[in-house]
């Protein structure tokens, strides 16, 4: 994309006059009071070289280009009404073209999401694409994920009545993401998984809630219909799996403690990789106890094959293959470590918080040890490895508004059929607000990762982290730095901009700088340059690997 363009688009864009008023009205002749709502997020990417290896040695052909993204949100609202429509268009400029590769950059102009909705008192009714959770996510999540970039939701029906102590949830719907991919930038294919679930919670009293939950996932059920005609067999049995559970939940015992309790099993006849082919269960337990100025948390899990994904279909090479996550237990450790195995894991943590006579200090220690499943060495006698994740830290309040927040962890992998660590990683973590004056600020967080990993056939060390320095005039103006640093591809500590692995230029530190401008809370201003570090991001098991970004992005938000 040519710089003179970009420029002129960003001229058009921040002097392009804009109405902030809202749609605020009564509807004529039924005499009812209504909103209506847009949100208008136009985003403009020019790639430059990010510096980034593949495989088989530097990857060009996701530089050089430039993207207008645009995502409008209209929300009209008629008292207990509501009805919402999202519209997404993706225009690339000069899209690089991998000639041995067929997925590749594809424009894109359609609706995303729809959905008529009525939310009373005792009942409430979603059509067309809505979000889906039964338990503690253990049975069923079908949310937005910002972190991982991913936003799936059910086409379908939900409804959600409360019969007095009874609450009854049913839903129905096919799995439909976004299909423009948020991290590679490519086009996803909706996978057409049928999924329904039905959900019964009970109150006998105020403290305590009985549920009962069952789900149902058959994977693409159209394209199996097919299939199915050219089967000589008469019988034929569709890709499927069933989630039975239930929980108990404890509230404010004795106002000392919080207890919630849940098991579900997993029936499935799944055939895709890396799926595991057993029928699997969960059971979780978790618990709060009061103390005054003391809080102790509990919890244990036990997950056996317990693991349920869909995958988007590429058979046409125009689309690329996505994996789909429908259900995400809670983990034992914090959410964004490097953890793919959140399975076939057994094992509790401990946390203690504790505020010194009710004041502005918090301190908090976590233990948490359980043994897992290692997928990598399925031929091994014991392919299991003992995890272990200590994390001591304290938050402190001053100066009315401000905020610090350090802690420090140790984490451990020891398999037990090789002896010694199999992965040693000390992290930190912090998040600093200083106020300066009534309304402006600095703030300074990030983390650090100093890490020693075993892997065939030799052992190194990396660094990873990203910190951010900005200031802050509230709410108008934010100005900020971004350091980031990941030596794991080239495993040299010498942290040079571009160092040299096997004859190829492999970016080491990132710098990139950001502003934003928020004109009266209607108009929101974003502007990033530079580079920003890449690599796996994870969410309870979850995880995506980001290409890094070099370039520059302006993100421009309009709330009527």
């Amino acid at each position: 994309m040519p710089i003179s363009t970009l420029v002129i688009l960003i001229a058009l864009l921040t002097t392009a006059p804009v109405s902030v008023g809202a749609f605020d009205f009564t509807f004529p002749w039924i005499d009812r009071e209504a909103s209506f709502e847009i949100t208008e997020t136009l985003v403009l990417d020019y790639h430059d070289d990010n510096l980034d290896y593949g495989e088989f040695g530097p990857n060009p052909y996701n530089d050089d280009y430039g993207d207008i993204r645009n995502r409008l949100n209209l929300k009209l609202t008629v008292e207990e009404f509501s009805f919402s429509a999202r519209v997404d268009t993706t225009t690339f400029i000069q899209a690089p073209k991998d000639p041995g590769v067929k997925i590749k950059y594809l424009d894109r102009y359609a609706p995303e999401k729809l959905t008529a909705s009525y939310h009373g008192r005792n009942l409430q009714v979603d059509l067309g694409d809505f979000y889906a959770s039964f338990g503690r996510a253990i049975a069923l999540r079908i949310r937005k994920t910002d972190e991982l970039s991913e936003d799936t939701t059910l086409l379908g029906a939900k409804i959600r009545a409360q019969l007095g102590p009874v609450d009854i949830t049913g839903l129905g719907g096919l799995s439909n993401p976004s299909n423009w991919d948020g991290v590679t930038e490519k086009t996803l294919k909706d996978p057409y998984d049928l999924i329904s679930g039905l959900s019964v919670a009970v109150r006998p009293m105020e403290s305590l809630v009985l549920r009962a939950h069952g789900v149902g996932v058959i994977i693409d059920p159209l394209e199996q219909n097919q299939r199915a005609q050219g089967l000589i067999e008469g019988a034929f049995l569709p890709e499927y799996a069933l989630v039975f559970g239930g929980a108990i939940e404890v509230i404010e015992l004795a106002e000392l403690a919080d207890l919630y309790a849940e098991f579900n099993w997993m029936e499935k006849e799944l055939k895709l990789p890396d799926l595991p082919a057993a029928d699997g269960w969960a059971a979780y337990f978790g618990g709060n106890l009061y103390m005054g100025d003391l809080t102790l948390t509990a919890e244990f899990k036990s997950y056996s094959d317990y693991e349920l994904f869909s995958e988007t279909d590429s058979a046409s090479g125009k689309y690329k293959p996505e994996r789909l996550h429908y259900i995400r237990p809670p983990t034992l450790e914090p959410e964004d470590m490097d953890v793919t195995n959140n399975h076939d894991v057994t094992g509790a943590r401990l946390k203690i918080d504790w505020r010194p006579w009710g004041g502005d200090t918090v301190l908090f220690a976590s233990y948490a040890g359980f043994v897992a499943d290692d997928p990598t060495f399925q031929n091994q006698p014991d392919k299991s490895r003992w995890i272990y994740n200590l994390q001591v830290g304290m938050e402190q309040f001053f100066l009315k508004r401000g905020r610090a927040k350090v802690d420090v962890g140790l984490r451990e992998e020891v398999p037990d059929w090789a002896g010694g660590d199999r992965h040693h990683l000390f992290y930190l973590d912090a998040d600093v607000k200083v106020p300066i004056g009534a309304r402006h600020s600095l703030s300074a967080q990030g983390f650090n990762w100093w890490a020693h990993t075993m892997e065939a056939p030799s052992a190194y060390d990396y660094l990873r982290g990203e910190w951010t320095l900005a200031y802050s005039w509230s709410p108008h103006l934010t100005v900020g730095v971004i350091l980031g640093y990941d030596t794991k591809f080239s495993q040299s500590r010498d942290l040079e901009i571009i160092t040299d692995f096997a004859g190829y230029p492999v970016r080491q530190v990132f710098f990139a700088g950001s502003l934003t401008v928020n004109l009266s809370s209607r108009v929101v201003f974003n502007l990033l340059a530079g580079q920003i570090r890449g690599g796996p991001k994870c969410v309870s098991g979850a995880c995506r690997v980001f290409p890094p970004f070099a370039g520059v992005r302006l993100e421009t938000v309009i709330r009527l």
